[in-house]
């Protein structure tokens, strides 16, 4: 917190939500990307956009 003029101001916190990939697929087979951290959201094209 900080103090200006007598009032206190809370600084904002920044939160992200992470998720760890599976060790195997759905169908048991070995996750390239297994172990690793990612945000959720699944997989994007070259033809989308971020907003």
């Amino acid at each position: 917190m900080v103090l200006e003029d007598e009032k206190e101001v809370e600084k904002p916190v920044l939160k992200l939500m992470l998720i760890r990939r599976a060790s195997k697929d759905a169908k048991g087979n070995p996750n390239i990307e297994g172990g690793k951290w990612a945000l959720p959201g699944g997989f994007g094209s070259d033809k989308e956009t971020a907003y």
